[in-house]
């Protein structure tokens, strides 16, 4: 798989990167003239950019990691795949920090940075619970709140950090919501029905402005051929 580009009216898509690798988890820069995703190029997860014009991508040699989050963060957001831990990547320099004091239990991903860069939504499922569930993390103290238990994945925030929306799979479809960072409280913004036209979502769909959401999805096609004078002592 390679990174793309098109016109959110729709329309040619224009190739970014041209890898022999799994390059995944497109993210767009703040200033939109770049684009963050995870490759496994050499072997090993980790976290490059390409500017969105094309050109040479650039890998992050310190950034082992998958998921990336970035806009409209400064720095690049992404969950470790050994240790277990939410990292911040800074493109300019390429160093890497750490934003949790230990390594967490289990799984997180979808990080999502708010307006003003104070907080982070994502879904956290720890070692001892059933479910993920939707998470605020402040990097300044390293604390964390449950905003919403179950499996709703944060898409991005709103531009003026009121709403979270996430997106919430269900029989036939899935849910955009709107969840308030506040006290949990969530309404669904609109229905998505999936089926044999759209296909299956691959990825939880995601947005940087809370207008326009994108999401990746996949379907099959299948065809019946009729195979004539066919000797059986062949094969």
């Amino acid at each position: 798989t390679n990174i793309y580009v098109m016109p959110i009216a729709g329309g040619p898509s224009r190739q970014l990167t041209f890898m022999d690798s799994w390059n995944a988890g497109s993210v767009w820069s703040p200033d939109g003239k770049e684009i963050a995703f995870f490759s496994n190029q050499g072997g090993i997860m980790r976290i490059w950019k390409v500017s969105a014009a094309g050109g040479q991508p650039q890998q992050f040699a310190k950034a082992e990691g998958l998921w990336p989050g970035w806009a409209p963060g400064r720095r690049i957001l992404f969950q470790t795949y050994t240790r277990l831990n939410l990292m911040a990547l800074d493109p300019a320099t390429g160093d890497v920090a750490s934003l949790l004091k230990a390594d967490s239990d289990w799984r997180m991903t979808w990080p999502a940075w708010s307006p003003d860069g104070k907080r982070i939504a994502l879904s956290w499922k720890k070692e001892s619970e059933t479910f993920a569930g939707i998470r605020i993390f402040s990097p300044d103290d390293a604390s964390e709140v449950l905003l919403r238990k179950g499996s709703a994945i944060p898409m991005g925030w709103s531009a003026d950090g009121k709403w979270i929306y996430a997106w919430e799979q269900i029989p036939g479809g899935g849910n955009v919501l709107a969840i308030l960072p506040e006290n949990g409280e969530a309404e669904v913004v609109f229905t998505m029905p999936l089926g044999l036209e759209i296909g299956r979502v691959w990825s939880p769909p995601r947005t940087i402005d809370g207008r326009h959401f994108i999401l990746s999805g996949n379907k099959s096609q299948s065809d019946v051929w009729i195979m004539e004078n066919f000797d059986p002592e062949v094969k």
